[in-house]
């Protein structure tokens, strides 16, 4: 309840926002908000009433339960999980607005990234990826595009970001393209190789179609520069399997 008493005056006696309150206190703006909502419908008075302890405020704040807040509803951790892990430009506070979209009266964000975190300590550990030196290498693009502006003119355009690492050291080596073409999937890999001082052993790439043409459990098609690339490398190529994020845990 100190909290929420100093929060109360930096609203009420500094003008802050929710924002620089939260700031202030290092919680998030949207926990700052739902308390000031619950002040501005309890009608709470600034300064507080001299008789008021904690237990009064809270039950202000939270009427109907004695004083306490009620045991909101757990997001569907797993679910959740799974967004952030295979869909492309899914964030915490967006899947936490998406949870609140259905828990109007839900966890604040800074709560719901607690409970995740202890959520994701209390899973199994199921799968340890061991690597040799030297032995294989993992190339992808990251996520979304990134814009690029042009001095001149202030215009955006969209581009890639080709993203290589080694399974061993973890080394990441990466750099913004144009596109996803086969020139630049190419050249990304000779600019990794010379940024590495090396060629790996075994080249892991994503199923993309500027290397693999046609995507299969034990026959994958490569694209023939692709191949050629790695003859000339002397090194081999090896795609991650459709749908099964151990053969690429390194990116």
């Amino acid at each position: 309840m100190r909290q929420i008493r100093e929060l109360l005056r930096l609203h009420r006696e500094g003008r802050l926002s929710a924002r620089a309150i939260g700031r202030s206190l290092g919680i998030h703006h949207t926990t700052v908000t739902d308390i000031l909502r619950r002040a501005q419908e309890a009608a709470i008075p600034w300064p507080l009433p001299a008789n008021w302890d904690d237990g009064q405020l809270e039950r202000r704040l939270y009427p109907g339960n004695h004083g306490r807040p009620h045991r909101r509803p757990e997001p569907d951790w797993p679910a959740i999980q799974a967004d952030l892990r295979h869909h492309k430009g899914m964030t915490r506070e967006l899947a936490w607005l998406e949870y609140r979209q259905a828990h109007p009266d839900g966890l604040g964000y800074s709560q719901f990234c607690v409970h995740y975190q202890r959520w994701r300590q209390h899973q199994s550990r199921v799968l340890r990826q061991q690597y040799t030196p030297g032995d294989q290498a993992f190339f992808d693009y990251a996520g979304a595009t990134v814009p690029i502006y042009d001095r001149t003119t202030g215009t955006a355009t969209p581009a890639q970001v080709f993203v290589a690492v080694l399974g061993y050291s973890q080394a990441v080596y990466a750099e913004v393209q144009p596109d996803q073409t086969l020139a630049s999937w190419l050249a990304g890999h000779v600019h990794a190789f010379a940024a590495w001082g090396g060629v790996p052993a075994c080249l892991v790439p994503d199923n993309l179609k500027a290397g693999v043409t046609t995507p299969h459990p034990h026959e994958p098609t490569l694209q023939p520069a692709y191949q050629e690339l790695a003859a000339h490398y002397g090194t081999v190529v090896v795609p991650a399997r459709v749908r099964r994020p151990q053969d690429y845990a390194a990116e």
